[in-house]
């Protein structure tokens, strides 16, 4: 990490800041321990995925209902 970040890459890894929405993300498990419900996103890595989510493959859904997911083995 600390070579990849001295060569001014901070996007090689999906962990980083600069990839996340940390404060949403605060905000979905605080109303999750608040009220067991919250808002999130799912990532659509793969063709089953991204048919079953309606989101491209690689793209991330619209925010939406926290709720229970398929398992991503379809």
């Amino acid at each position: 990490m600390a070579r990849k970040a001295s060569a001014a890459n901070k996007h090689f890894s999906h962990f980083s800041p600069e990839t996340n929405l940390f404060e949403e993300l605060e905000r979905v498990f605080r109303d999750y321990g608040e009220s067991g419900t919250g808002t999130t996103v799912i990532t659509s890595t793969m063709m089953k995925e991204a048919k079953l989510y309606g989101a491209e493959p690689g793209t991330f859904t619209e925010w939406g209902p926290l709720r229970k997911f398929r398992s991503a083995v379809l």
